[in-house]
């Protein structure tokens, strides 16, 4: 009896080891992210988190998982090999993308009850868009209705405000 005791015992920690505590089974989640909806097909909810296999995180930030870290590009962000970040399970690789979110300043939405999640602009991507740090170029009229460029205030500090209705 001890016996059998004692293999049920490692027997359940061993198949409960891989998954996180809450996690539910492998399910289907809709991800919207770079506006693209991309069902994924074997996720792991765990509360607020969303893990997702190696192959399927760009799908979720832009990224790519390799032994450097996450890499987008010429960007590649360090993360700890830990629990907290990722996981074996039922062979593959899966990455808590919810917490790599956190670390990239991408918003996330969530509706669970549906099984949607949402993923915001990851900044660090978009900042590239300007690398020198110069706004583009931009005619607008002035008060009195005479067109004035952004450029033709080059080398000088300006306060750009804007409104609109909506």
């Amino acid at each position: 009896m001890k016996t059998y005791f004692l293999v049920m015992l490692i027997t359940c920690m061993l198949v409960a080891a891989p998954y996180p505590k809450d996690a539910q089974a492998s399910q289907t989640v809709t991800v919207l992210f770079n506006e693209t909806a991309v069902e994924i097909k074997a996720a792991l909810v765990e509360g607020d988190q969303l893990w997702v296999a190696a192959d399927q995180v760009q799908h979720v930030n832009g990224f790519d998982p390799k032994p450097e870290g996450f890499c987008s590009a010429d960007i590649c962000i360090p993360v700890p090999k830990s629990d907290d970040w990722q996981m074996q399970h039922e062979g593959r690789e899966y990455y808590n993308v919810t917490r790599l979110a956190t670390k990239f300043d991408q918003a996330v939405a969530v509706d669970k009850s549906k099984s949607i999640w949402s993923f915001g602009e990851v900044p660090m991507l978009s900042s590239r868009l300007l690398p020198n740090g110069i706004a583009p170029d931009f005619e607008l009229p002035n008060r009195e209705g005479k067109q004035i460029k952004l450029s033709d205030f080059y080398g000088k500090k300006v306060l750009v405000l804007t409104w609109a209705s909506w």
